[in-house]
């Protein structure tokens, strides 16, 4: 009897050690989170550092508009524990096939800043106009809709990062403190960003330029920069005839340049160079060469400014 009691006692006592055990491994396990595209993956990393495991759907020097899911892809989305993309007609796919309450979708989050002039009635117009003298970015929608190519504002990834680090602190309570701590330092890193940037920008002639594919609108008017119009309209469709006969039209020697997405055929943006006798930067939009880890949304903000500090700067 002594011996069935202590037998008892003794399975009990490992059946609560291995409970534990479990339940602290399953507390250690990383918070399983899958994005669309690397400036998310790079925000995402900064803010849950080596608590958090980042799949990106999407792969690097690819379009989101020609994107097609794998079976792979769809197991990792099965198996997150939260779900960050862009929404709507940017890679708004992926809304029917996660519940809402494992998403964060970045273009619903109140607080958002859109660049002026979109949704507008001629969406084949380029034009320059009273404008021109205060920065904004000057021209119209193809599709009528937002521009979702949003995290190229600093502002707007700082919506994100609130958003973000209040959805980690649900999921990982223990480690709360430590995502509040790091977005507070992200926000302050933004801030530094825009004083630099905006430092680097008011020594440059303020001239305007053409770019490959109109993806560039959000960071365009936050820094109050020019652009004449592009190839490419919001969605990657080139842009009809009249709009690039303008285009082509425009003064030479009054263009700083064409700025060059990767993700698209170069010899479009090549040709309009050597027609004009502007110069070309090459741009990525998407950052596909911005190597993840520490500062990874900061760095990739700097190639950025980089790019446009390139462009303005050639004389």
């Amino acid at each position: 009897m002594i011996w069935q009691i202590f037998r008892s006692l003794t399975l009990i006592v490992l059946g609560l050690g291995f409970s534990a055990t479990v339940f602290a491994e399953s507390a250690n396990q990383p918070i399983k989170i899958v994005t669309t595209i690397k400036p998310l993956a790079l925000v995402i990393k900064d803010i849950g550092a080596d608590r958090i495991e980042v799949h990106q759907l999407i792969p690097d020097r690819s379009s989101p508009h020609d994107f097609a899911m794998r079976v792979s892809d769809r197991v990792k989305l099965d198996d997150a524990d939260l779900v960050v993309h862009i929404g709507e007609g940017f890679d708004g796919f992926i809304e029917k096939m996660v519940p809402d309450d494992r998403q964060l979708v970045t273009a619903g989050l109140d607080g958002l800043i859109w660049p002026e002039g979109e949704g507008c009635d001629d969406p084949s117009h380029h034009h320059d106009d009273e404008h021109d003298s205060e920065g904004h970015h000057h021209h119209h929608h193809h599709d009528h809709g937002k521009d979702l190519h949003l995290w190229l504002n600093p502002e707007n990834i700082n919506v994100l990062v609130t958003a973000l680090a209040a959805r980690l602190s649900e999921l990982d309570p223990e480690h709360a403190e430590q995502y509040l701590q790091r977005a507070n330092s992200f926000s302050g890193q933004m801030q530094d960003y825009e004083q630099r940037t905006r430092a680097r920008f008011a020594k440059l002639p303020m001239d305007q330029f053409v770019v490959q594919h109109d993806a560039y609108g959000h960071f365009v008017e936050h820094f109050g920069l020019k652009q004449l119009g592009s190839l490419r309209n919001l969605s990657g469709a080139q842009v009809g005839a009249k709009s690039l006969a303008e285009l082509l039209a425009h003064e030479k020697g009054k263009l700083a340049c064409i700025l060059v997405d990767p993700q698209f055929n170069s010899k479009p943006a090549e040709a309009f160079a050597q027609r004009t006798g502007v110069a070309t930067v090459m741009l990525d939009p998407l950052g596909s060469e911005i190597a993840p880890g520490e500062n990874g949304y900061l760095r990739f903000l700097e190639n950025v400014a980089d790019a446009f500090e390139r462009c303005l700067n050639r004389k």
